[in-house]
């Protein structure tokens, strides 16, 4: 079953019969952006992913380490991060 294989850090998916969630925005100034929820022992960090939409550049990951009390503190946090990342990149 997929979901055995699952990484024992994030929260569990909808997609798989549990409750995963992830951050998703189609189009902030260009670009497509994901968060989602990692645990950190007893607290949430997030994975963010940033590609730019029509675009071949590379993807951009990176973990943003938040230590929020619940998944979704930590996702919000990391769709924060991200968008400050694309707005600095960006120059606005």
């Amino acid at each position: 079953m997929i979901g055995d294989t699952a990484d024992p850090r994030r929260p569990p998916s909808p997609l798989w019969g549990d409750d995963r969630t992830m951050i998703v925005v189609h189009d902030y100034r260009g670009h497509r952006t994901e968060a989602e929820a990692v645990r950190a022992d007893e607290r949430w960090n997030a994975v963010v992913r940033i590609r730019r939409i029509l675009s071949s550049d590379k993807l951009h990951v990176d973990t943003v380490t938040r230590f929020k009390l619940t998944a979704e503190h930590g996702e919000r946090a990391g769709d924060v991060w991200a968008k400050r990342w694309i707005d600095v990149k960006e120059g606005g």
